[in-house]
């Protein structure tokens, strides 16, 4: 490969497969993106309810594809969380950020990810996807469903939880995402309908924009500002849901779609009926929710193949369940540190030594994630959340072994100075996992 454009082909046209594919299309390398969905980025998928909390660590990512601006217009700011105490709304205390948090549609951001990517040479083929993928001593065969045949030197599976190109990987092509038994529903709550009665409307003008945590027994909420303030949304999270007797289900299978919608907002508002007046009035003007069914992916052996010209991101990898506000976070790291690796060493390193530090940098990471989402679930959780005592530390190994507690503001600084590109500058290559 030396003096020549890499041939990437990027599978899933989600945050990470378009990350990937932007960063890499920049720099020169010739890059295929492969999405199943037709027309995914358009206005009409807008109405779902798919807010992300987005940190400095990610806003560095997009800085090295020259996005900060674009990313900035379509996004609200928030520093502070508001912890509120889940039956009348008072405030138990302020949980202070390092640098804040940006708040974002899905669907903005996918847009934007998209002109990037395909702005900077990126061929993106939409309603498309693989039947097989061979190796050969020339690189990765891969026959597409349209029929046609591509020849990479590099697939990156991208293609979430259910990745097809995680079957691909003889050591982790048997392992299967385990549902956790939690469950979030996501709620918008438009401009309008907030402002429409005094406790929701207090409450969504609460801070400009808000950002809000309520805890109570076995639930949850996580709430902000997105779409520059026309929308409130909230992640409701059930940790008790099982297989959703509360709501009048019985869901036992993990073959079906773990995002649905779900309708009986008669049997959801008794769920949430000790919540504050606000969420009420905002609940009882709400017709459908969307239910997520959290999942969680057992620890893979290895995330790519054995040549490393297969290799897994983001929640193909190492999916979570989303307690950290990290999921697309996590995706959008993989994505900078593989495409800056192959992007500095393509011409001097094989694939599998570009594909091992890749993942013998970002292991440690998720590893410290994992720690902090299982603590945070243990406070939101609890029977009697004590809620003036959440915060300001979380204990335990956050990463790399180090010991005892960490103050918010020490956990912060880990989560936000991460700088996925001067990982990649710095690295040295070693084949070994």
């Amino acid at each position: 490969m030396a003096g020549q454009k890499v041939r990437v082909v990027v599978v899933g046209g989600g945050i990470g497969g378009l990350v990937a594919a932007a960063f890499l299309a920049q720099r020169g390398h010739q890059v295929t993106v492969l999405e199943r969905r037709q027309r995914y980025a358009e206005s009409e998928f807008l109405e779902a309810a798919q807010g992300i909390n987005l940190t400095k660590n990610v806003w560095t990512c997009f800085g090295a594809l020259g996005m900060t601006s674009d990313f900035e217009q379509i996004s609200d700011y928030g520093k502070d969380c508001t912890v509120r105490k889940h039956t009348d709304g008072s405030t138990a205390r302020i949980v202070n950020s390092l640098n804040g948090h940006r708040f974002v549609h899905r669907t903005d951001l996918l847009r934007l990810l998209y002109q990037y990517a395909t702005t900077a040479g990126a061929t993106v083929l939409q309603g498309e996807s693989f039947t097989e993928i061979s190796e050969t001593s020339e690189g990765v065969n891969l026959k597409l469903q349209s029929g046609k045949t591509l020849i990479a030197d590099l697939v990156i599976g991208a293609d979430g939880i259910h990745s097809k190109v995680r079957s691909h990987i003889p050591s982790a092509k048997h392992i299967q995402p385990v549902l956790t038994g939690d469950c979030t529903f996501l709620v918008d709550g438009p401009k309008e309908v907030m402002q429409r009665h005094v406790a929701s409307s207090a409450l969504y003008n609460d801070g400009v924009p808000p950002f809000h945590l309520w805890t109570a027994p076995q639930r949850s909420i996580v709430a902000w500002t997105m779409t520059r303030h026309q929308r409130y949304h909230l992640q409701m999270n059930d940790h008790s849901y099982g297989t959703g007797a509360a709501y009048g289900l019985d869901e036992v299978d993990t073959e079906g779609a773990f995002v649905d919608r779900y309708p009986d907002m008669e049997a959801f508002r008794r769920r949430w009926s000790d919540f504050e007046p606000a969420l009420r009035d905002l609940l009882g003007e709400t017709v459908a929710v969307t239910k997520w069914r959290i999942a969680e992916l057992p620890e893979l052996p290895s995330w790519s193949s054995e040549s490393g010209r297969i290799v897994l991101l983001g929640d193909a990898a190492h999916a979570f369940p989303p307690y950290a506000g990290q999921g697309a976070a996590m995706a959008i790291e993989d994505a900078t540190l593989l495409a800056a690796l192959v992007s500095r060493s393509a011409c001097s390193q094989t694939m599998l030594s570009i594909t091992r530090a890749y993942e013998n940098l970002r292991r440690p990471r998720i590893v410290g994630f994992r720690d902090i989402i299982k603590r945070n679930i243990q406070q939101w959780s609890a029977e009697k959340p004590n809620v003036e005592a959440q915060q300001p530390s979380v204990n335990g190994a956050i990463p790399s072994g180090a010991q005892g507690a960490w103050s918010t503001m020490e956990r912060y600084q880990w989560i936000d100075g991460y700088d996925a590109v001067a990982e990649a500058i710095n690295c040295h290559f070693d084949a070994k996992l």
